[in-house]
């Protein structure tokens, strides 16, 4: 039954009203949720982003092959 319909048969104004506030407060606490939670969705990198990468590090191999064993190790 909708809100009017419970108007219709005579359900007090400030009742519903209490209802509707409330049902709104939750929808606007979940939608924040939601929002929340996709910001946290790592985002795909694109082809420039990872040839900008691969370029900023180098010849991988030369540092891996220079690097301190021990620091290879913990890697």
């Amino acid at each position: 039954m909708g809100y009017r319909a419970v108007l219709d048969a005579g359900t007090d104004p400030v009742v519903v009203a209490g209802w509707i506030t409330e049902t709104e407060a939750k929808r606007k606490a979940e939608q924040m949720r939601l929002d929340q939670a996709i910001t946290k969705v790592p985002k795909r990198l694109t082809e420039e982003e990872i040839a900008a990468m691969v370029t900023k590090l180098g010849d991988l191999r030369k540092l891996l092959h220079s690097a301190d064993p021990q620091d290879k190790a913990d890697v």
